[in-house]
């Protein structure tokens, strides 16, 4: 059985996938399901990152002359000189 439904996606976006449906021979609802497909068991493939993440953490102190309020100069010293 199948639905109508709408939805919303980027310009550039949707040209791709109407030229993907120009080249499969499809119409633009068979792409669309064809890739809503795809990516539904290439996710059932990969293991949820959520369950993976363990966080560490680390005992510290703010370095003298460091301010943690200044991103820019945070980046910049921990990047070294550019």
């Amino acid at each position: 059985m199948n639905v109508r439904t709408s939805i919303a996606m980027d310009e550039e976006l949707l040209k791709g996938v109407r030229e993907l449906a120009a080249r499969m021979g499809w119409n633009l609802s068979q792409a669309i399901s064809e890739l809503v497909i795809a990516g539904m068991h290439a996710h059932a493939t990969f293991p949820s990152r959520e369950q993976d993440f363990k966080w560490k953490t680390f005992r510290g102190r703010v370095r003298v002359g460091v301010d943690i309020d200044d991103r820019d100069r945070l980046y910049d010293l921990m990047e070294g000189p550019k």
